[in-house]
């Protein structure tokens, strides 16, 4: 399913969720963002936040990610960021140091194996 903002959200697994964000992410994606969360954590147990086409996120991208991170640990899911080394969103990742409270893998299959 994708939305009018271009996120693309796929069930991939029995209970395995791959959320696609193309293009540049801010504010005022968020709350497309945390929607989609909401909708694959009542229905699924793993999303994967898929970066990898992603070129530009801000503080706010990052805000969603840490409360999704937050929320997963809460209600027993899965949360996993998949952002390429060396992108902005992985510079950005990186920076805030994600990877304390989220896992940050480099390629989306990695998830998925």
């Amino acid at each position: 399913m994708t939305s009018d903002s271009g996120i693309s959200t796929k069930r991939v697994g029995e209970h395995i969720w791959v959320m696609t964000l193309p293009g540049e992410r801010d504010l005022a994606d968020a709350p497309a963002l945390r929607d989609e969360v909401d909708g694959v954590f009542a229905k699924g147990s793993t999303l994967v936040f898929d970066l990898s086409e992603t070129t530009f996120i801000d503080s706010m991208v990052v805000s969603v990610i840490a409360d999704s991170a937050r929320r997963a640990d809460e209600e027993g899911h899965r949360f996993i960021v998949s952002a390429r080394p060396g992108s902005q969103p992985r510079r950005v990742l990186d920076l805030v140091e994600a990877g304390r409270f989220v896992t940050v893998i480099d390629d989306a299959r990695q998830a998925l194996d």
